[in-house]
């Protein structure tokens, strides 16, 4: 059952309780749910940026530029023709003819996961700064 906490409460914060037996309806039945602003969000973005730029932008070039145009440029061109033709039985002849092309993509994605992972550690756990 979804309630308002208040009269006065916004459209945001609604209370949530499930069954009898939920410790939330013995506590009460209220959990506030706070309201997401993505003036907020934008804001803290632009003051993480601006407080960690030092350490973020290295980063970023290292984990998730660098490896995807190495990669890029390392692919045969006929492979890249063949697959915004979207001929299938071709893109497959030429990966039998160039095997190392799928094992350095996933490569690749895995180092890119690993920057994005950096990335979000880097905003989310304050420890980690330049400072």
């Amino acid at each position: 059952m979804w309630r308002r906490t208040s009269s006065c409460a916004s459209k945001g914060s609604i209370a949530f309780a499930l069954g009898a037996d939920d410790k939330l309806r013995q506590q009460g039945g209220i959990c506030l749910v706070k309201s997401l602003s993505i003036e907020e969000a934008f804001q803290w973005t632009q003051r993480f940026v601006a407080r960690e730029w030092k350490l973020l932008l290295p980063l970023a070039f290292a984990f998730l530029a660098v490896p995807q145009l190495a990669f890029n440029l390392l692919m045969p061109t006929a492979i890249s023709d063949s697959f915004s033709k979207g001929d299938p039985q071709l893109v497959m002849q030429l990966l039998g003819k160039t095997p190392w092309v799928m094992p350095s993509a996933i490569g690749v994605q895995v180092i890119a996961l690993a920057g994005a992972l950096s990335i979000a550690a880097l905003a989310l756990v304050p420890r980690i700064s330049v400072r």
